[in-house]
């Protein structure tokens, strides 16, 4: 094949190559990772739940946090089966390229070893594997606040439990 610049060259005048790039392209546009992952933390800054402070929060309190709750953690769900519909294009994508790659061009003058004709691939699909990892890390956030709402919702049962106490046993100390 010779050089690296006719490798490229080579590469970008491939039609399956050019599909590939307007896939990532495309998820670009669809699913800017940093707003999803701007709109989850707002949510999860924003939780009434955060508020609830004092001795005895109102019953009313209790369930607006709730409420509250199930809506941010359901928002967060639905960004997260987004990213995640693209994240698994995006897999799907970067396999079909690196297999075409491998079976239509002969990498051993430009690597040697097989490590090497991974990092080659790897810096030649550069733009998609980084959004990849920008969007399992968005995930990965996501997970952490839809896990904090969860450990928070089995807070709150405790403090119902304890709400309804005080209402049947009002002269009575829990």
């Amino acid at each position: 094949m010779g050089s690296k610049r006719e490798f490229k060259e080579r590469l970008g005048e491939d039609a399956t190559f050019q599909q590939y790039r307007r896939i990532v392209s495309t998820i670009e546009k669809r699913v800017t990772v940093s707003k999803f992952v701007v709109e989850a933390r707002s949510l999860h800054s924003s939780r009434t739940m955060r508020n609830l402070k004092g001795n005895a929060p109102s019953s009313d309190k209790v369930y607006e946090a709730i409420v509250r709750d199930m809506a941010a953690r359901s928002r967060i769900v639905e960004l997260k089966m987004t990213l995640f519909v693209e994240k698994e294009l995006l897999e799907s994508a970067l396999s079909s390229i690196s297999a075409h790659i491998r079976a239509l061009y002969d990498l051993s003058d430009l690597a040697r070893t097989l490590d090497e004709k991974k990092v080659l691939l790897k810096k030649v699909l550069n733009k998609g594997y980084t959004l990849l990892e920008e969007i399992a890390s968005a995930v990965e956030v996501m997970d952490l606040i839809v896990k904090d709402i969860d450990q928070a919702g089995y807070a709150v049962r405790n403090l119902v439990e304890l709400i309804k106490l005080r209402i049947e046993r009002p002269a009575q100390v829990v």
